[in-house]
């Protein structure tokens, strides 16, 4: 059966703009509805959790006019219910190119929506599928969730051509604790085109061991507090988390890529208490000098960092 969801616009920031509006209700929610404007989201997609919906976007007001090389950003909200069973919330951002062109804008926003669709789907699939009857205000309110998934975000950079978001996902399906994971997406705001690890650094360079023992090293300081109060346990996690330092380029392709750093993310480890967060690991630009690209995105964020300090 046909699939509703309730999809709520919310604010909007501007990068280099005055535009800073709430994204989580209050009175600027209220403003950006009220003046809002419908703008039809790229849908169309491998990922199939949202395509058939039709999904519209309302966009919030700009509240003072943007200087040239702008960055809109505005905030979409998915709402989804299957009373009893599960609740999603699913926040992500929509992309405006106030200097660029609609191409590199839309391409930007079909493989966010492509992004959010598939976990959101893949969410639903695991706990008996998508409901057969719309939302309804009651079931948004209740409280009756035994299960859930929330998706929120945090724009972290826009430098030159580049744009970069932080996705927050906790997923509890059940009893327990929910599972807490990052990811990160970073964009060519020129092309539109999604950023690999591999871009970063010049073809042929060893980047994958470098980012190992980077990576590896912070690890092994952070593993130092380790104490579950089990020595054997404590040898087995500290052998785990190692191993996300290995040198292999899938364990380094979860990142974003800030003015002066690199970010990599790993899923939360929450087998046993006593145990430090390692989740995130960030390491300057200026580590990786030799083999950075230099006229790629990474060589621009560097140089923009070391002049302005």
């Amino acid at each position: 059966m046909k699939k509703t969801f309730f999809v709520l616009g919310l604010a909007s920031v501007c990068f280099f703009g005055a535009c800073t509006t709430s994204p989580m209700g209050g009175p600027a929610q209220t403003q950006a509805t009220q003046n809002s404007q419908q703008n039809k989201l790229p849908v169309t997609g491998t990922a199939g959790a949202l395509q058939h919906v039709g999904m519209t976007s309302q966009l919030g007001p700009t509240q003072q006019k943007l200087q040239p090389g702008d960055v809109t950003v505005n905030f979409n909200t998915v709402h989804d219910t299957k009373q009893g069973v599960y609740k999603v919330d699913a926040s992500y951002p929509v992309v405006i190119l106030n200097k660029g062109t609609k191409a590199a804008a839309d391409q930007i926003n079909k493989t966010v929506v492509d992004f959010i669709s598939g976990k959101v789907k893949n969410f639903e699939d695991a706990m008996g599928g998508s409901p057969s009857t719309p939302v309804t205000p009651d079931q948004l309110a209740s409280k009756n969730y035994p299960s859930y998934f929330t998706v929120s975000f945090v724009p972290m950079v826009q430098t030159g051509s580049l744009l970069a978001f932080r996705f927050d996902v906790q997923d509890l399906r059940g009893a327990g604790q929910p599972s807490v994971f990052t990811y990160g997406m970073n964009f060519d705001a020129k092309t539109g085109k999604q950023i690999q690890i591999a871009d970063l650094f010049k073809s042929g360079s060893d980047y994958v061991q470098e980012l190992s023992t980077q990576v590896t090293a912070v690890l092994n300081k952070v593993l130092a507090a380790v104490d579950t109060g089990d020595a054997t346990q404590n040898a087995t996690i500290k052998k785990d988390i190692l191993s996300r330092g290995a040198a292999k380029v899938e364990n380094f392709q979860n990142f974003n890529l800030a003015q002066d750093s690199i970010i990599v993310y790993f899923p939360l480890y929450q087998a046993a208490g006593g145990i430090p967060d390692a989740s995130t690991i960030q390491i300057p630009l200026s580590t990786f000098s030799k083999i950075l690209d230099s006229k790629g995105l990474a060589g621009a964020s560097a140089t923009g960092a070391a002049r302005a300090k």
